[in-house]
């Protein structure tokens, strides 16, 4: 199955997170059954910033490419959530929520 995916997607330019989420997520027949997936996106400002900070701002656009594509792709799935945050308290507070919210809706 990695084989046919890495037909589609050449390696050297494909990023391993990029071939995990199209592999992991899009090309599984199960989440489009019962499964849930939930994105998890940063504020297109902070990730500007911290890339500056790492002296890789140059990266940017690519990432910000990549980041729409995917979430693009996440809305053609009813079972995706795709969120946006700005700092890791907000990230937390998001994921906790909607963490309790599909335990209690799978164990009610």
């Amino acid at each position: 199955r990695f084989s046919e995916l890495l037909k589609d997607y050449p390696i050297n330019k494909t990023s391993i997170t990029e071939l995990e989420i199209r592999f992991g997520v899009f090309k599984n027949p199960k989440l489009k059954e019962d499964r849930k997936a939930f994105f998890y996106i940063r504020d297109e400002e902070v990730s500007r910033r911290k890339l500056q900070e790492l002296g890789i701002e140059q990266e940017f656009e690519k990432v910000t490419e990549f980041i729409k594509d995917l979430e693009k792709m996440a809305r053609e799935y009813p079972s995706i959530q795709v969120m946006h945050y700005k700092d890791t308290e907000e990230l937390i507070s998001l994921v906790e929520k909607d963490l309790i919210k599909e335990i209690d809706n799978l164990f009610p």
